[in-house]
């Protein structure tokens, strides 16, 4: 019974590494992930419910992430980046970017067994009709070059669609390698603090769009060099989503410019990948 249980295991992760390696992205469902996603959903709620309590703002009861953080954010918007910040030391998101079954699948994708996985971990959070926050079109492997062929892992905590801002992709995209980028917010301190790019000589006709619908306990998996963007939250409700990258450490490229870190750490992709900035 266990040997059988592996087995599938095993084919479902070279079905899902296939899926990546034809088309760019792949969508899953796995028992494991889904409790763990419900595990950061309760520790969110701890939080949102003492900072309501210290900032004296109502704590919704029944709608108690959405409505609590609707309710901060009519306040302060600050406290909604409060929370924003303390996500990335909930002891739930660690222990879901350590998840065995997505570390499986970038291990065979990559074709290495030693993985590096991205220090910075949140929640995005994607307020209604926000859309300053949002990135243009993009490969992440720009924002966060841990190796060419590494691996992001989209998790939103609710269902995403294009009305709340779901994700739009590019299938096969990935196929075209690295896109020169130019500066296009050289100094984005009133909005995150990080440099955006824009992509040049990019010619999307040669790809399928698809606007990617994910449910909630759903996981979308993508590589570093998909084209992609996030939407506006046209919604009424707040869109929560993580982010968990793992990229090869052993990749020749990635230990020959010393492992660089990304915009998050203000290490941009441009000072250690010259030859791709216009």
């Amino acid at each position: 019974m266990l040997e059988g249980s592996v087995s599938k295991k095993a084919e479902k992760v070279d079905c899902i590494v296939n899926e990546l390696h034809a088309y760019g992205y792949a969508k899953f469902h796995e028992a494991d992930i889904s409790k763990q996603i419900s595990s950061v959903k309760n520790e969110l709620k701890k939080i949102i419910a003492a900072l309501c309590n210290s900032s004296k703002v109502e704590f919704d009861e029944v709608d108690s992430i959405n409505q609590s953080l609707l309710n901060l954010a009519a306040k302060d918007r600050k406290l909604v980046g409060h929370i924003f910040d303390a996500t990335s030391r909930l002891l739930s998101m660690h222990k879901l970017s350590l998840n065995p079954f997505a570390i499986e699948i970038a291990k065979s994708f990559m074709g290495t067994e030693l993985v590096q996985i991205a220090l910075d971990k949140a929640i995005r959070i994607d307020m209604p009709r926000e859309n300053q926050y949002l990135f243009p079109l993009h490969q992440d492997y720009t924002y966060d070059p841990s190796s060419k062929d590494g691996l992001v892992f989209w998790i939103p905590l609710q269902k995403t669609n294009i009305e709340n801002g779901g994700l739009t992709v590019y299938e096969k995209s990935h196929q075209g390698g690295i896109r020169k980028i130019k500066v296009i917010a050289s100094d984005n301190s009133s909005v995150n603090g990080s440099k955006m790019f824009k992509m040049e000589d990019v010619n999307l006709a040669e790809y399928k769009k698809v606007d990617v619908e994910v449910n909630e306990g759903e996981v979308l998996v993508f590589s570093n060099l998909l084209l992609h963007h996030s939407n506006e939250n046209l919604s009424s409700k707040v869109r929560l989503t993580i982010q968990n990258r793992f990229g090869n450490f052993l990749h020749p490229e990635t230990v020959s410019k010393g492992w660089p870190h990304g915009n998050f750490r203000h290490k941009w992709f441009y000072e250690t990948h010259p030859e791709f900035l216009i």
